[in-house]
């Protein structure tokens, strides 16, 4: 099939399913698609992308969209793999009245700078490929205002920029928060972007939630002066469908879950108590009756059984959905469990590589203009 695209036709890319991170774009483009019963399913051809947003979901209860810059050399390259496209993404999130004083906080910057409450710009850079890309993000202003010209202010957060960990907490606070936090708020170290490794982070989504459980749980720490306390939030969201029927085509997504835990370390980190809750909420018109929301709560205590940590016995009290006909229920479950736990760096196959974070352009001269 081949395929001449122009500007009246859009295009939604899906990233995750499971945040619901998705490209919608406005664009054109040949593209070439081949598929049959005894050959993969395969696309070549490059999308220009002239318009359109990322749909940024912050555990399925918080939508915020980028807008695609214009003029960015936007695109989709296909070569072969369908998921595996090569992606050049510039995206842009403006938080409105923001203030910067939790930002500079005692710093000597002019009276300019520690008074300015306007517009923030969350830059979002998309690079290699579409199943796996590296994610960057910087922060800018708008060309008339103060601190866009503050050459002091310009170089401040140029180092800022160059630090990953911090860059992600005061990103997440922006969007979630709609405010700065002081710098350092996220706790550790600095991190190396050429040598950062991670779990694979394929979207925005995951990783500011990653970003943000760090720093509530730092928060938490501020606040107790406990080291030993960690929050951690989760979520999926699925099709009601899925659930009742399992051979039902229909995937419309109307639920999400979240998940929610406190954790606590004893006896010099061998025990670890997590209170939680899985909550699962009704995002539509579910085909679930009497399933508005569903409130599961969970005890987990770990204990740890060995000096490297990876074998631990687990005592759980786990609430669970029970289904019955089309209505939800709670089922509770009690056990004890054997967990070992092993890191491999190949077992059957070659690890893909993880996300790389690169380091951001020195842009001090380009604020400066």
């Amino acid at each position: 099939l081949d395929l001449t695209v122009n500007n009246n036709v859009k295009i939604d890319v899906i990233l995750d399913e499971l945040t619901g991170d998705v490209i919608k774009a406005i664009g054109n483009g040949k593209l070439r698609i081949r598929a049959g019963t005894t050959e993969p399913l395969t696309m070549r051809g490059r999308y220009n992308i002239d318009s359109g947003s990322y749909v940024f979901n912050f555990q399925g209860l918080i939508s915020k969209p980028f807008v695609l810059l214009p003029d960015a050399g936007n695109y989709i390259d296909w070569t072969g793999d369908p998921f595996r496209a090569d992606l050049h993404i510039d995206a842009q999130y403006t938080a409105e009245r923001v203030s910067l004083s939790e930002l500079v906080g005692n710093n000597t910057f002019s009276g300019a700078v520690k008074g300015y409450r306007g517009d923030v710009y969350v830059i979002a850079q998309l690079r290699e490929k579409l199943n796996k890309p590296s994610i960057l993000f910087r922060l800018d202003f708008p060309q008339t205002s103060p601190v866009k010209s503050d050459n002091e202010f310009s170089q401040y957060l140029n180092r800022l920029e160059k630090d990953q960990n911090e860059i992600l907490n005061q990103v997440a606070f922006v969007i979630l928060f709609n405010s700065f936090a002081p710098p350092g708020t996220g706790g550790g170290t600095a991190v190396n972007p050429y040598t950062f490794n991670s779990l694979a982070y394929n979207t925005v989504s995951q990783l500011l939630t990653k970003s943000v459980n760090k720093v509530l749980s730092n928060l938490l720490f501020k606040l107790t002066g406990d080291r030993s306390l960690r929050f951690d939030v989760g979520t999926s969201i699925y099709s009601s469908a899925s659930i009742l029927d399992p051979t039902n085509n229909n995937n419309r997504i109307d639920r999400t879950r979240v998940d929610l835990k406190l954790s606590r370390a004893f006896a010099n980190d061998k025990i670890i108590v997590t209170l939680g809750s899985d909550i699962d909420i009704n995002l539509g018109n579910s085909l679930i009756q009497n399933g508005n929301t569903q409130w599961l709560p969970n005890v987990n205590i770990e204990f740890i059984l060995s000096r490297d940590r990876k074998l631990r016995l687990i005592v759980f009290n786990k609430s669970s959905l029970d289904l019955s006909g089309s209505s939800f229920g709670r089922r509770n479950r009690q056990g004890v469990s054997i967990s070992y736990r092993k890191d491999f760096e190949k077992l059957f196959g070659n690890k893909q590589n993880d996300i790389e974070f690169k380091a951001p352009v020195d842009t001090t001269i380009n604020r400066g203009n």
